[in-house]
């Protein structure tokens, strides 16, 4: 369904991104089980219509929409769907001082997940 609309970047964990595969490897992917996939789109009405496409589907999975609050509310609205949570940094604790630079964070946490080391970003 994303795919109808235009797409920045897209992925699966087996698969990798759409920097290194095809969004039609994805789609036929064998793997067992339901994939878990992200799609990254740019513009917001993309965003509520995609949404629409998901409430009418009805499929009984759980989709997570990442960004601006006040943003992703009004998709919200706007599609018709009541969002059930609301996930929210409260900042780093505990020995900050053990962590690598600023520089080297606001890279390795652009997607929340760690996947680029802080050794790899350094070089």
């Amino acid at each position: 369904m994303a795919s109808r609309y235009p797409l920045v970047n897209f992925g699966d964990i087996k698969n990798g991104s759409k920097f290194t595969t095809t969004l039609d490897t994805i789609l036929t992917s064998s793997d067992q089980g339901l994939p878990i996939l992200h799609m990254v789109f740019t513009n917001k009405n993309d965003v509520t219509r995609f949404m629409s496409d998901l409430k009418e589907a009805d499929l009984g999975i759980s989709v997570v929409a990442g960004g601006l609050f006040e943003e992703i509310f009004q998709c919200c609205r706007k599609s018709g769907i009541t969002p059930h949570t609301a996930n929210h940094s409260l900042g780093v604790f505990g020995r900050t001082e053990k962590l690598p630079s600023q520089e080297v964070l606001d890279i390795t946490t652009m997607c929340g997940h760690s996947l680029v080391t802080a050794a790899l970003t350094r070089r």
